[in-house]
């Protein structure tokens, strides 16, 4: 009987995930606002990283920006492939990036 119970919550969870992966894009998704993250050397990448992978999957629609505060060279080839879905600024351009965000938001 037990197993029945197992097998049965396995397969709802399978199919709820099939039914967001087909229709999350239905989902609302928080609209506005910026996501600012701060890379210096590895550190921040992290993070990035996971904000993009919620943009990718439809559950984030916020800018995402990174701010350069020393990077390494694999970080920034790291930030390089994400590109997509991250924007990269200085520490003296992000006072203006967000001036602009906040501008399209008004």
């Amino acid at each position: 009987m037990g197993w029945y119970v197992c097998f049965g919550t396995l397969a709802a969870f399978g199919f709820l995930c099939g039914l967001w992966a087909l229709a999350g894009w239905l989902l609302p998704g928080g609209r506005g606002g910026v996501i600012v993250c701060f890379c210096k050397g590895e550190k921040g990448i992290a993070c990035v990283r996971r904000c993009c992978w919620l943009r990718s999957v439809g559950l984030l629609h916020t800018a995402v920006i990174a701010v350069d505060c020393g990077m390494t060279p694999r970080a920034e080839k790291e930030l390089d492939r994400l590109g997509r879905y991250v924007e990269i600024c200085t520490a003296e351009a992000l006072s203006c990036r967000l001036e602009l965000e906040r501008d399209q938001l008004d």
